[in-house]
């Protein structure tokens, strides 16, 4: 069903009137059973707040309450002057893979496309020359690409690239898997990859470019890959949307045969 409307209150949902818990509590814990048990489901659009708050006898501000906590929380998305759908959920991806988005998200049927908003050749500086052990004579690429899936932005990515390894690649095609261009057409091979992870908030350019508000949650990623010779091909710094993405990773104890088959795993 894309458009749920009464369709879901029709299924007798009340609220209990003698109950200690809050209307607004009430109606969010109902909203994510029926998400639950897929009597709405992703793409469905939800009764308004006027069907909400007639059927269920509360105020139309205790309902913008709810659905605005379900909107912040990612659980629900507001269409202006369309209506409030059910969300999707949140693409994943494992951090002990070490692959490009396109690659991981593709494999698991969905369309990733990328806009490359700029490419330069620059004299390695700064924090970036540190990170990549490069001299101010070395040339690196800096690449940002706007990548979205499924038609929805979900991250600004920048990649500083080591020029020198990859010689020409500002000239190619950058808007397909940059992993794909370094492996096949440069032929590197790209083992490891270290990556940190922090919670930040959505300046005034990653709002513009990922259509959430200002200070909306991002999740900040920091990359250094490394060739087969201990060579940095990349620094990369990619700012992901808090509302649809999530790392997921696997913690192991101190058996020391786990820990002889996944040593990149620290705990």
């Amino acid at each position: 069903m894309s458009v749920q409307d009464p369709y879901w209150l029709s299924q007798g949902v009340q609220l209990d009137k003698a109950s200690s818990v809050p209307f607004y509590q009430q109606l969010k814990d109902l909203l994510l059973e029926a998400v639950r048990d897929e009597t709405l489901q992703t793409g469905d659009r939800l009764p308004s707040e006027r069907q909400l708050s007639e059927h269920l006898g509360i105020s139309r501000l205790t309902v913008r309450r709810t659905l605005g906590d379900l909107v912040n929380a990612g659980r629900l998305v507001t269409q202006p002057g369309k209506g409030t759908y059910i969300r999707g959920p949140k693409l994943e991806q494992g951090t002990r893979q070490l692959a490009g988005l396109t690659e991981d998200l593709r494999r698991r049927g969905h369309t990733v496309t990328s806009r490359v908003l700029r490419v330069l050749v620059l004299p390695a500086s700064g924090k970036t020359a540190k990170l990549m052990r490069l001299g101010p004579e070395d040339e690196v690429v800096l690449l940002e690409r706007l990548r979205s899936v499924d038609g929805v932005p979900l991250s600004i990515e920048r990649s500083y690239l080591n020029h020198r390894l990859c010689p020409g690649i500002a000239l190619r095609d950058l808007a397909v898997s940059l992993y794909h261009i370094l492996q096949e057409t440069h032929g590197l091979k790209i083992p490891k990859a270290e990556q940190t992870y922090e919670a930040v908030g959505a300046g005034r350019k990653e709002s513009a470019l990922l259509g959430v508000t200002e200070g909306s949650p991002l999740l900040l990623c920091e990359r250094i890959a490394y060739t087969d010779n201990g060579d940095v091909i990349e620094y990369g710094v990619a700012w992901y949307r808090g509302d649809r993405y999530k790392f997921h990773t696997i913690l192991l104890g101190s058996d020391p045969g786990l820990n002889a088959l996944t040593s990149d795993v620290t705990t």
